[in-house]
């Protein structure tokens, strides 16, 4: 069917994996941690939480498809609009993925198989229906590979130049991960020339590509200027650099270190498959918690707490059949390419080689960032899933000519798609795996809209607190204030108190003493906030305790608000 009806086929296939995706929807935020404070940051309409300048553009576009959502009399909630939204953008992808694969002179079957891979990895699949911010980029970055390979086909023109331009500005405005695909781009337009019928001038070149870069720049200026000094009020230019280019500066990333390429066979490893598994058996557990101690293993234990140990080791062992399969097809294709008595049976089609050098251009820049930045972390691997899986089907495509390797395949594919899903997706489809929702469940259950509460537990936990409860919540007061004095403490926490004007006021014991890998991680000095929590002791009434924190109560709130001049 594939081959005699390719669009029916892919019209198919694409809606059987929208149906997974929805069936498939988690209720667990905890790996996709910015999830609950994007939903809180679109339903607060606090514009200078709308436009984050990491990925300014994605709020204000939930914002606006929750509206017209609501306009249209299509009753949801946003959560659920913001899932749909990623839904539809990672279809797309795939759809991309499918129609660029066909322009590397792939069989239909072979496209539907790069289609399979980037739609089953695990990030991929994990963060296509969740309210994150890397999947709607990456439909910029596909129309703008596309667009690439029509200038390789077509030839140069400003208008091809233009949009490419226009295309990367918005990848960029979605995520701001994505300025560093302007490095491939740019290798595209030098040997867009190179092994090609159509030569032109070095001239050309350079004014085509002058124009694409101009465009990517006005409109990156343009939109960050707009949202800065119009929307945002920023007075100067140093105002708003320091706002645009803040939340680089703002975490413990940007780094190389000894163990950045283990991370990073741990991130792009785990983008593959998710491997919750593993953390259901304690020898591993402890393993990866002695060699690599600022892991925090809470959420995925938590998880994985009721896997029995055949289901963990019945992974583990389908994992390994997975890595051998996938090795298998690799290594057997390499066998075939460089063997020359073969190589006339599958080479009649080989596409134009500029594609492969700038996918393989998109791999590598994205692999070194991601290196540098963040190598553990799944969600910059993100963006490598459709170019990996499209190398990946080019390379293997000729041993798939034998019926026994595409047997290898359909296993491989199998494989992929059970242990992602009964080793990860699936547990995270019920509340009761969710570590932060556990962990939160007194205030889930006792707090409401109009509380303050002051924590320690970080910026998820915090997330969890606002969006289920609509309360307001306060954590680690060290890394919301940088002060030098005590008095600057006081004056901070009145400061909130009068920007809140709270009904109740709760203080947790983790206010005192947070866990302590965010006490590492922020190098914080907590002695200010036992200073304040030792002045306000007077007026506090414990009313919770667990093996986790203690909940005090704030007394004589009115009072309180009468010192400091609140109504």
């Amino acid at each position: 069917m594939l081959s005699k009806y390719p669009v029916i086929a892919i019209i198919l296939l694409l809606t059987v994996f929208g149906v997974i995706y929805i069936l498939t929807i988690p209720a667990n935020h905890t790996e996709a941690e910015d999830s609950l404070s994007i939903l809180n940051d679109i339903r607060s309409v606090d514009v200078e939480k709308l436009f984050h300048p990491h990925h300014l553009l994605y709020a204000p576009v939930g914002y606006t498809a929750h509206h017209l959502a609501q306009s249209a009399g299509i009753n949801t909630n946003l959560q659920l609009t913001m899932q749909a939204v990623n839904i539809f953008a990672g279809l797309f992808v795939l759809l991309m993925v499918y129609l660029i694969a066909g322009k590397l002179n792939m069989a239909p079957y072979l496209r539907a198989i790069a289609v399979f891979i980037t739609a089953f990895s695990y990030s991929f699949w994990r963060y296509s229906n969740e309210c994150e911010t890397y999947i709607i980029p990456l439909v910029f970055i596909m129309l703008v590979i596309a667009g690439v390979i029509r200038m390789f086909e077509k030839g140069h023109s400003y208008g091809r130049a233009f949009w490419l331009g226009i295309g990367t500005a918005f990848a960029v405005l979605f995520h701001q991960q994505h300025i560093v695909f302007i490095i491939p781009l740019t290798i595209a337009f030098l040997i867009s020339s190179f092994d090609s019928e159509r030569k032109y001038s070095t001239g050309i070149i350079i004014k085509n590509y002058l124009l694409c870069l101009l465009t990517f720049v006005f409109v990156l200026t343009f939109a960050y200027s707009l949202v800065g000094f119009i929307v945002l009020g920023k007075g100067n230019f140093t105002e708003l650099r320091q706002w645009f280019t803040g939340y680089a500066y703002g975490g413990v990333w940007g780094a190389w270190s000894f163990y950045s390429i283990p991370k990073a066979v741990i991130g792009l490893g785990r983008s593959f498959i998710g491997g919750h598994f593993i953390f259901a058996l304690a020898p591993a557990r402890e393993f990866i918690q002695s060699t690599m101690p600022d892991y925090v293993l809470r959420e995925e234990v938590f998880l994985v707490r009721d896997f029995s140990g055949f289901k963990s080791w019945l992974l583990i062992i389908s994992t390994f059949a997975f890595v051998l399969s996938a090795a298998f097809m690799f290594f057997r294709a390499v066998w075939h390419r460089f063997s020359r008595a073969e190589i006339e049976l599958y080479d009649d089609n080989r596409p134009d080689m500029r594609y492969l050098v700038f996918l393989y251009c998109i791999l590598i820049v994205y692999a070194a960032f991601n290196i540098w930045w963040e190598p553990q972390n799944i969600e910059f691997w993100i963006a490598v899933m459709p170019a990996l899986g499209l190398l990946f089907c080019y390379f293997i495509g000729p041993v798939l000519n034998f019926r026994f390797y595409r047997n290898v395949a359909v296993v491989f594919m199998a494989l992929l798609f059970a242990i992602n899903l009964f080793g990860s997706i699936a547990p995270q489809k019920t509340e009761d795996n969710d570590y932060w929702r556990d962990y939160n469940s007194w205030y889930l259950q006792h707090c409401r809209k109009g509380d303050l509460i002051f924590a320690g537990d970080g910026h998820l936990s915090d997330s969890y607190i606002e969006y289920y409860t609509g309360a307001e919540a306060i954590s680690l007061l060290p890394v919301k204030w940088h002060y030098e004095s005590l008095t600057q403490v006081y004056n901070s926490f009145d400061s909130v108190l009068t920007a809140v004007n709270p009904r109740r006021v709760f203080i947790s014991s983790t206010m005192l003493e947070p866990n302590p890998e965010l006490v590492k991680r922020y190098e914080l000095d907590m002695s200010f906030s036992r200073h304040l929590f030792e002045t306000l002791l007077p007026r506090l009434d414990i009313i919770y305790t667990d093996d986790n924190y203690s909940v005090y109560k704030l007394l004589n709130l009115s009072d309180y608000k009468d010192r400091i001049g609140l109504k």
